[in-house]
């Protein structure tokens, strides 16, 4: 009893030695003596075949016994948290660029790049299927060769608030330029509205493929093995070319139909804009990410 107690009291105390120095701690325990430590630690988890006071300690109960199962809850774990964060990052970065160019088309005295109707449409349809798409995401590369997060890690690194400040400059710089230019050129404000709802909504769609992996390029092999992913592309493109083409949708969004040689123009800008956040990615997160996976 006095040995069982004392390896007891030792459990206890490396948990909490443990957990002062700023760890989060998982206990994998079955009997009654665990159940103290099972109770202190973070993550108690208890044996299937344990004791029902073990059971009821622990946080989670490992009902086939096999040590894998853990590891696969933390990839997973980990998953979930990236799928999180790339949906934020995504949105964050179409919202700020429509307001960088309503901001900016204010501020140097032009009429307003995008209607209410326009942003709304954007926002919905061309954001809203992208973003839940990014929930479904099982991107594996590298996740398990990285550092376990702290607990009072910020959401965002320090690398991915640059980059994050990398996409609002690059995003809303090239919309403001290409509305600008477009207005000064044509003199016709309906037809720049128009380029610019279309160029904002392409340049989400582009956008959602890079944010898809944060570790690997954007041109690799499993690019569209999530089907939600490439439902939402699909879809996207579809909705925004109805309302630049259909009748009664023109009338809703104050669209005028494009031509070939236009959607060159829109394609092209979003390929350059691409190409600079694949680089920028490359340089605040993948280049670490390939350092510590090789």
């Amino acid at each position: 009893m006095i040995i069982q107690f004392a390896f007891r009291q030792q459990k206890e105390k490396i948990i909490a030695t443990l957990r002062q120095a700023g760890l989060v701690v998982g206990f994998l325990g079955d009997g009654i003596n665990d159940a103290p430590a099972l109770k202190l630690a973070d993550i108690g988890v208890a044996i299937g075949s344990g004791t029902e006071i073990a059971k009821e300690a622990s946080d989670m109960v490992l009902l086939d016994g096999n040590f894998n199962t853990i590891v696969n809850a933390v990839e997973q774990g980990r998953i979930i948290f990236e799928n999180i964060r790339k949906t934020i990052i995504f949105l964050l970065a179409d919202d700020f660029s429509e307001i960088f160019i309503v901001l900016g088309a204010s501020l140097l005295g032009f009429p307003l790049p995008l209607l209410a109707v326009q942003i709304l449409w954007i926002n919905l349809i061309e954001d809203g299927f992208p973003a839940a798409a990014l929930a479904f995401g099982q991107e594996r590369y590298g996740i398990m060769k990285e550092k376990p997060r702290g607990l009072k890690d910020p959401f965002f690194s320090t690398a991915y608030l640059k980059w994050l400040v990398a996409i609002f400059l690059i995003g809303g710089i090239a919309l403001l330029m290409t509305y600008w230019l477009t207005l000064s050129t044509t003199r016709d404000i309906n037809f720049t509205r128009t380029l610019i709802f279309t160029l904002t909504a392409i340049d989400s769609l582009m956008f959602v493929l890079v944010v898809s992996s944060l570790r690997r390029p954007v041109f690799r092999k499993d690019l569209f093995s999530n089907p939600y992913l490439i439902f939402s592309f699909v879809i996207g493109l579809l909705m925004i070319s109805a309302s630049l083409y259909m009748p009664f949708l023109q009338k809703i969004f104050f669209t005028t139909p494009l031509s070939l040689s236009h959607w060159m123009v829109i394609f092209g800008i979003s390929a350059v804009e691409l190409i600079l956040l694949e680089a920028t990615k490359y340089w605040f997160l993948r280049k670490r990410s390939f350092l510590a996976v090789s």
